[in-house]
């Protein structure tokens, strides 16, 4: 199904649907919000950062367990009921942390519920896009970058908001939080273009959404954000040019630049493919890293440069994995698929903070994480090597 005009692959095609992809970044913006706002909440009600710290990691390490079982839920009973009941259980989180008292248990179970019932958008939209642009596929991939771009821009923006709402009362976050996914929650699950009728006997059985190609394709994802995580640890504690204000300022940067690269993506006329991107990609990031590692303390600067250069590959490399594995992933899966990336994005991500976090304490070093950075960016290819080859004639599925 394709509604949009036809000009194949280019703005025209998806211009119909601007409405729904502002809406669905409107849904996402909580989720660029949770983390800080957690340990805001925490300090304003005098909890401290420890239990603050905790509630973000019992947020991060629920949220990634229950993203493929809702993702499979959404393709078992369809979208519009998962939406119901995640919407029940955020509003339940968010009265939580309005409680009065504001206890530490209360800060803890509001953090296991809210990461348990925040939906998988990211996945429902990105298998909503495949499924309206079907036989479009320049568009659907570029489409694939464009989403990469919006879960960049809500964290940016979420953590902007944060800061706003911390100046005039921490308390603002919850209550904000809960507006903004009720109005966008309440809207998707009516939309028509999202949420399909469940099919009869969709879910068990039929054709696995783990396969060769989709396992490959999610261990490279996996070493991606490993690599990834460690450089923002890199960023953010490196002694010298980084400090304060500064590490909060080269995050917010990197993710412009990822912006900025998946622009330059989208104004290619053909994508190269998920291979492809990966491999060059990968090249970049590590050569950039190697470049900060060797880098002196005085050169800020420069260095907010290839903090820049470190940004520009990531939509497109996180793209290319979505794109790769769509071929071999059965329409009904898709939404459980890109779920379970999306925690494998978020898992190895923090593994390589970890990593480079101790890496730094370790050797009294903190800009030797830019290694670890370089060596998961080398790492990251290798999987691609037990991908099957494409046939001639299908070169085009995969974005070749």
């Amino acid at each position: 199904m394709n509604d949009g005009p036809g000009i194949t692959g280019g703005y025209y095609a998806f211009r119909p649907y601007r409405g729904l992809l502002a809406l669905s970044f409107v849904s996402r913006l909580p989720l660029g919000m949770a983390g800080v706002g957690f340990l805001a909440v925490a300090l304003a009600r005098d909890l401290g950062p420890g239990i603050g710290g905790t509630g973000v990691a019992i947020y991060a390490l629920s949220y990634a367990f229950a993203g493929p079982l809702l993702g499979r839920r959404a393709e078992r009973r369809g979208p519009k009921r998962l939406l119901t009941d995640c919407l029940v259980g955020q509003m339940v989180a968010c009265a939580l942390l309005l409680a009065p008292g504001g206890h530490a248990w209360t800060l803890l179970g509001a953090a296991g519920i809210l990461g348990l019932t925040t939906p998988p958008l990211a996945a429902i939209m990105r298998a909503t896009w495949n499924r309206l642009f079907t036989h479009d596929s320049r568009a659907s991939e570029r489409l694939a970058v464009i989403e990469t771009m919006n879960t960049e821009t809500v964290h940016i923006v979420g953590r902007i908001l944060v800061a706003v709402l911390s100046v005039l009362g921490a308390m603002a976050i919850p209550i904000v939080y809960a507006v903004l996914m009720i109005t966008g929650l309440v809207r998707l699950r009516s939309d028509p273009r999202i949420v399909p009728p469940p099919v009869p006997g969709r879910g068990r059985g039929g054709e696995p959404a783990a396969n060769r190609t989709t396992v490959l394709w999610g261990a490279v994802m996996l070493v991606m954000a490993l690599s990834h995580g460690a450089a923002a640890t890199a960023m953010v504690t490196l002694g010298g040019p980084v400090g304060g204000w500064q590490g909060p300022f080269t995050m917010a940067l990197w993710g412009v630049g990822s912006l900025l690269g998946g622009v330059v993506v989208l104004r290619r006329g053909e994508l190269a493919s998920p291979s492809r991107t990966v491999v060059l990609g990968s090249l970049l990031f590590l050569v950039c890293a190697l470049a900060a590692w060797g880098m002196t303390t005085g050169r800020f600067w420069v260095l907010l440069a290839l903090v820049v250069m470190l940004g520009l590959p990531i939509s497109s490399m996180i793209a290319a994995v979505y794109r790769g594995s769509r071929p071999a992933t059965p329409t009904s899966r898709q939404v459980e698929l890109f779920a379970a990336y999306t925690s494998l994005n978020f898992l190895g991500f923090s593994m390589g903070s970890a990593a480079a976090g101790w890496t730094a304490q370790l050797s009294g070093s903190p800009n030797l994480s830019f290694v670890v950075a370089a060596i998961a960016a080398a790492a990251t290819v290798l999987p691609l090597a037990g991908l099957p080859r494409p046939q001639r004639s299908q070169v085009d599925l995969v974005g070749g």
